[in-house]
């Protein structure tokens, strides 16, 4: 799937799927991404989130290949609670 510049409530990636970041300014309350799942950049990004930002394990995060940007292009900022708990020092497992 993939994904142009905008605002969006929850993204929610399930397990081995595909997302692609056009390139731009997102604005999400959540993003949620599953097992195994590939997040991908074709141009400088910028995505604020505003509640919680889960990445589980087996995925990946970054450019895409052939995009010609690096990591440094692609910028996150959150602005939630740390923790599944909502508490400041909650556990993230």
């Amino acid at each position: 799937m993939t994904l142009p510049a905008g605002s969006y409530r929850d993204v929610v990636l399930k397990q081995k799927s595909t997302l692609i970041f056009t390139g731009g300014q997102y604005n999400l309350r959540n993003l949620d991404i599953g097992q195994d799942v590939d997040v991908l950049f074709q141009a400088p990004s910028l995505v604020r989130i505003a509640e919680r930002f889960a990445l589980d394990q087996k995925s990946t995060l970054g450019p895409d290949a052939g995009s010609g940007i690096g990591a440094s292009d692609i910028v996150f900022y959150v602005n939630g609670i740390n923790g599944k708990d909502g508490k400041l020092n909650g556990n993230s497992d």
